[in-house]
C-alpha cells in the first residue's frame, strides 16, 4: 500500500468514526428527550391524582361535617317551633349520608325523634339518643363504604 492509499483509508476511517459519533449522539439525545418528556407526563399524571384524591377527602369530610350538622339539629328539642329545621336535618342527613328514608319515616323521625325500621335488630326504642346513635352510625357506615368504592 502506498502512502496515498493510507491516508485515503484514514479519511475514510475519520469520517465514518464521525459519522457513527453523530448517529450515536442524535439517537443519545432523542432518548434524553424522550425519557424527560415521559417523567413529565408522570409528574402531571401524579399531581392529577393527588389533587383528585385531595378533592375527595375534602368533599367526603365537607359530607361528613354536614351529618354531624344535621345529627346536632335532631339531637335538639322536639316541638312544633323545631319542626322545620328537624325536616331540614333528615333532608341533610339523608342527602350528606347516602341513607335513603321513605317519606313515613322522614315525618316520623321529625314528629317522634325516632324511625321504626321494621327489622328487629334494627328498631329504634322511643329514645332520642338512640335514633341518634344509629343514625350516626349508619351514616359513618355509608360514608366510609362510599370511601373506599370510589375511584380515583
Amino acid at each position: 500500500m502506498t502512502e496515498s492509499s493510507t491516508s485515503w483509508m484514514s479519511t475514510v476511517t475519520a469520517v465514518a468514526t464521525s459519522i457513527g459519533v453523530a448517529v450515536i449522539g442524535y439517537f443519545g439525545y432523542q432518548v434524553q428527550a424522550n425519557s424527560q418528556r415521559a417523567v413529565e407526563e408522570i409528574r402531571a399524571q401524579t399531581a392529577i391524582q393527588q389533587s383528585l384524591l385531595n378533592s375527595t377527602c375534602q368533599t367526603r369530610q365537607l359530607d361528613i361535617e354536614m351529618v354531624k350538622l344535621a345529627l346536632n339539629i335532631l339531637g335538639g328539642e322536639i316541638s312544633d317551633k323545631t319542626k322545620k329545621s328537624r325536616e331540614f336535618a333528615v333532608k341533610l342527613l339523608q342527602k350528606y349520608s347516602g341513607i335513603e328514608l321513605k317519606d313515613g319515616d322522614i315525618i316520623a323521625w321529625v314528629d317522634s325523634g325516632t324511625v321504626d325500621f321494621k327489622l328487629p335488630n334494627e328498631a329504634l326504642l322511643n329514645t332520642q339518643r338512640t335514633a341518634q346513635g344509629i343514625a350516626a352510625a349508619k351514616a359513618a357506615a355509608k360514608i366510609a363504604a362510599t370511601n373506599v368504592s370510589r375511584p380515583f
